[in-house]
């Protein structure tokens, strides 16, 4: 629609400059012929004559009301002159001669009349045609096209958004039921997975530790963490609840939460630092920010390098409550920073079979900070840093 705007204001543009240009060049050459006929002018009507060094050039010019007169060296009139002259000016014209004449240009235009004035052996000759009609007419046409676009760019609007919901109602459709199959299969998912997993404790507890029980375990484990993530962005993609929103301290949740994960960093050999500003407060979900940033701590301290800095930092600028994660490790490359927060996106791929996970935590990280109306983004140099920063 902005595009449509613009070539909408071009084409309106485009013709009243042409009205503009064309009026313009229709006064010029009417005082042109005027001014080269020593201020008289040859009607279409009459024959042609060696009298006259040039004609009319269009015949509308015959409906254009103008004068000429001649000026002796002080400016006084000594002749009135001019196809659409008389023998005696009006007071009108008086008044428009002598308002022309205390100007100091030569030419040029003055409420709504467009004049020349030209020095010869007898004095000066003065030629002044009305265009007030035409000024006025250029100006109706302006707000005419105007206010005509307007409303064809209002209804093309309204037409663009039924068409616009027409052709994307399929897709609707299809992406509402794709989040109820997700919903419905984990929540179908989460029985058989809790089956297995009781069932392989008691099996371990009959037959002791056993390989093949470890490995159905930790799968089970694996496919548990994998259904509850699914359920959380199933929630998340429906309509937003704020029913639990509040304005709580965030400066203390960010807080409570890096301080439960000082012990997993301490013994991954890891340097988990804060820099969190007091008293911020935010209106939201606590329960939400908490995961939030237990999502992008736990991939901080996963992916940063040995001995590695880890560092949060939480503060105030401009009114707005700046959350970032950093961490000292293998970074990230330009192409790659808008991707990690699609579903189900790996960096690397034989890195998931390390740190585990399925790419399901920054989608759900994205999806929290979004749903307090935040933004989100990921800074980094590839083999050196990556800090993931927030704006609530």
């Amino acid at each position: 629609m902005s595009m449509l705007g613009i070539v909408f204001l071009f084409i309106i543009a485009a013709i009243n400059y042409s009205n503009y240009s064309y009026s313009k060049t229709h006064s010029e050459d009417l005082l042109k012929t005027l001014i080269e006929n020593n201020g008289e002018v040859k009607p279409m009507s009459e024959p042609s004559s060696e009298t006259f060094k040039f004609a009319l050039p269009r015949n509308d010019f015959e409906f254009d009301q103008f004068v000429t007169v001649k000026l002796d060296d002080q400016l006084k009139i000594t002749e009135v002159l001019g196809y659409k002259g008389a023998a005696e000016l009006t007071d009108d014209w008086l008044t428009v001669v002598n308002a022309v004449l205390a100007e100091s240009e030569s030419s040029g235009n003055l409420d709504g009349y467009c004049y020349q004035l030209l020095e010869n052996d007898e004095g000066f000759l003065l030629a002044i045609i009305d265009q007030r009609i035409s000024v006025a007419m250029n100006r109706r046409t302006l707000w005419t096209s105007l206010f005509i676009g307007g409303v064809g760019l209002l209804i093309f609007f309204f037409i663009a958004i039924f068409l616009a919901k027409l052709l994307t109602k399929p897709v609707e459709e299809a992406f509402e039921k794709q989040k109820q199959f997700i919903s419905d299969a984990s929540h179908e998912l989460k029985t058989p997975i809790s089956v297995i997993a009781i069932n392989a404790d008691v099996l371990e507890n009959e037959v002791g530790e056993n390989k093949y029980l470890s490995h159905i375990k930790a799968e089970s484990n694996r496919m548990d963490y994998l259904v509850k993530d699914l359920l959380t962005l199933a929630r998340m993609d429906g309509i937003k609840n704020c029913d639990h929103y509040e304005t709580f301290d965030l400066s203390q949740v960010i807080e409570g939460v890096t301080l439960t994960f000082e012990s997993c960093a301490y013994e991954l050999n890891k340097v988990l630092e804060t820099d969190i500003q007091k008293n911020i407060t935010l209106f939201g979900d606590p329960e939400k920010i908490k995961q939030l940033l237990s999502i992008l701590l736990d991939n901080a301290i996963k992916y940063a390098s040995d001995r590695g800095l880890i560092r949060v930092t939480l503060e105030m600028k401009n009114d707005e409550r700046h959350l970032s994660v950093f961490n000292v490790g293998d970074g990230i490359s330009l192409s790659e920073r808008n991707k990690i927060f699609e579903r189900f996106y790996r960096v690397d791929e034989s890195r998931s079979k390390q740190t585990g996970g399925y790419g399901l935590g920054l989608a759900i990280a994205k999806s929290i900070v979004e749903q307090h109306e935040g933004k989100i983004w990921v800074e980094g140099e590839s083999g050196q840093w990556i800090s993931f920063e927030i704006i609530f």
